[in-house]
């Protein structure tokens, strides 16, 4: 009985306050109303809903691999794998005729990675090709916050 009095009493408590709060921002004039939404930065709050919509985004494709479904997500041993690799064809002695084809390969495992598309654009430059996958990807400016969480 002691527990529900104590849940009951804080329940009041809670409701109460939470009552006063919703009725205070209801008095709230013009002014303070503009101050209060001017302080929003719609950068950061676009920027902190991408990261949400993604972290739901990779849950999702988890639960769906860990049940059996055929999902595409990348291991962390192929992740490191793509890697190594985009290290070897960085190197200017690895043959120019056979970077395309396995940066491409490397492109596949880990899309989403700022230093393969940043070489992408710095070795073939900005054509309609390079430019569609940048911006399929969502590589529209690097210097986003949000490019440092996908790496």
């Amino acid at each position: 009985m002691k527990g529900v009095a104590k849940a009951t009493a804080y329940n009041i408590v809670r409701d109460t306050a939470e009552a006063s709060l919703v009725n205070s921002a209801g008095q709230i004039n013009q002014n303070q109303q503009a101050e209060i939404y001017g302080r929003i930065k719609i950068d950061t709050l676009v920027e902190l809903i991408y990261r949400d919509y993604w972290s739901v985004f990779l849950t999702l494709v988890a639960i769906l691999k860990n049940n059996g479904k055929e999902m595409w997500f990348p291991s962390n041993e192929s992740m490191q794998t793509a890697q190594n690799i985009f290290q070897n064809i960085s190197n200017p002695n690895f043959p120019e005729g056979q970077k395309l084809s396995v940066f491409l390969q490397i492109l596949q495992t880990n899309p989403y990675k700022v230093e393969y598309q940043k070489f992408m654009l710095a070795k073939w430059g900005e054509n309609d090709q390079t430019v569609s996958i940048k911006n399929y990807f969502g590589f529209t400016d690097f210097n986003s916050s949000r490019l440092s969480q996908s790496d």
